[in-house]
C-alpha cells in the first residue's frame, strides 16, 4: 500500500510538471528572427533522418537514452527551443566564422549532427565512451580503432572513443592540440565525471572567448562541479559569466524541461536582451 502511494503521488507530479511545462511552451513567443530561422532549419533537418535508433540498436546500446524515454526518440517536437537551437544561436556571437566545436557525450549524435548541418567551415569533434551510431557511420571515415573523420559540407568533422576518466585515452585525445571556441558536455552525469573532463580535456584547451555549455545540471552535484569550473577559471580569464535557465533538451515537449548552464567570456545577459531572448528561470550565477 505504501508503495502504491508513492508511485500514486509520483505519477501525480509528473502530469502536474507535464502540464505546467505545457501550459509555458503554448504561451512562448519567439521575438528574434534570426532564432526561430534556426528553430525551424532544426526542425525540417530532423525530418530527413529516418530513424536516430531502433528498438533493436538500443538494446544492444542505449547510448545513455533512458528506457522510458527511448520511445520519443524519432518524434516530432514542437518549436519551443531546444539547447541545440540555442547553443546554434549562441554560437553567432563568437566572433569567428570558422567554429572548433567540441561535444562530450555524443550519445545518438542528435544534437551533433544538427549542429553540423548549420555551422559552416568549422571543426567539430565529438568524445563518446561508445561506437559511433551504427546509422551513421557510413558518414564516417574511421583511422583507427579510437578515430574516425568526415567531411559534412563545409565542415570537418572527428568522432574520437574514448573514457573520459583514462588519462590514457584523454592524452591521446589532446593530440589533436585545439583550441575550441565552443563546448558542450553531455557526458557523465556525476561530479567526478564533469571534474575529469574538465581536468583531462577542457582545461587549458578553451579559446580566449568560448562558452561551456552544460546540460542537466539539476543532477546532484553536477551544479556544484560546473560552479567549481567557474571559480577556477575566473583565475585565468579576467571577465567571466555563468548562468543556468531550464530549456528543453533533443527529445523537447516530450520529456521534462533541463536545468542547463553555460560559462562565457561573453556577457549574455545583455547579448538575451539586446535580441529579445527570454530563458525560462534564467539567472546570473
Amino acid at each position: 500500500m505504501k508503495n502504491q502511494i508513492k508511485y500514486y503521488l509520483k505519477k501525480l507530479k509528473l502530469n502536474y510538471q507535464k502540464n505546467i511545462q505545457s501550459y509555458e511552451m503554448s504561451k512562448f513567443q519567439i521575438k528574434n528572427e534570426e532564432f526561430a530561422e534556426i528553430i525551424k532549419k532544426n526542425r525540417e533537418y530532423l525530418k530527413t533522418i529516418e530513424t536516430f535508433l531502433t528498438s533493436d540498436q538500443f538494446e544492444k546500446i542505449d547510448y545513455g537514452i533512458p528506457k522510458n524515454l527511448f520511445k520519443y526518440i524519432d518524434y516530432d517536437i514542437n518549436n519551443y527551443p531546444t539547447y541545440t537551437d540555442l547553443i546554434i544561436f549562441m554560437s553567432k556571437f563568437l566572433k569567428k566564422e570558422n567554429i572548433n566545436y567540441l561535444e562530450i557525450g555524443v550519445s545518438v549524435m542528435k544534437n551533433y549532427l544538427q549542429i553540423a548541418n548549420q555551422f559552416n567551415n568549422s571543426l567539430i569533434v565529438g568524445f563518446d565512451n561508445n561506437d559511433l551510431n551504427p546509422n551513421f557511420e557510413h558518414l564516417f571515415q574511421q583511422e583507427n580503432s579510437f578515430l574516425s573523420k568526415s567531411k559534412i559540407k563545409s565542415n570537418d568533422l572527428i568522432y574520437f572513443k574514448g573514457d573520459l576518466l583514462s588519462k590514457k585515452d584523454t592524452k591521446l585525445f589532446k593530440e589533436l592540440n585545439t583550441k575550441y571556441d565552443l563546448i558542450f558536455s553531455d557526458a557523465l552525469h556525476t561530479k567526478e565525471g564533469v571534474q575529469a573532463e574538465y581536468e583531462n580535456i577542457i582545461k587549458n584547451s578553451l579559446s580566449d572567448e568560448f562558452i561551456l555549455y552544460f546540460d542537466d545540471l539539476d543532477f546532484p552535484d553536477l551544479f556544484e562541479a560546473s560552479k567549481d569550473i567557474y571559480d577556477d577559471l575566473k583565475n585565468e580569464y579576467k571577465e567571466l559569466f555563468f548562468y543556468s535557465f531550464d530549456i528543453n533538451g533533443w527529445m523537447g515537449e516530450h520529456e521534462k524541461f533541463h536545468t542547463n548552464g553555460f560559462i562565457s567570456s561573453l556577457n549574455f545577459k545583455k547579448i538575451f536582451e539586446n535580441e529579445k531572448i527570454k530563458l525560462k528561470n534564467f539567472k546570473s550565477i
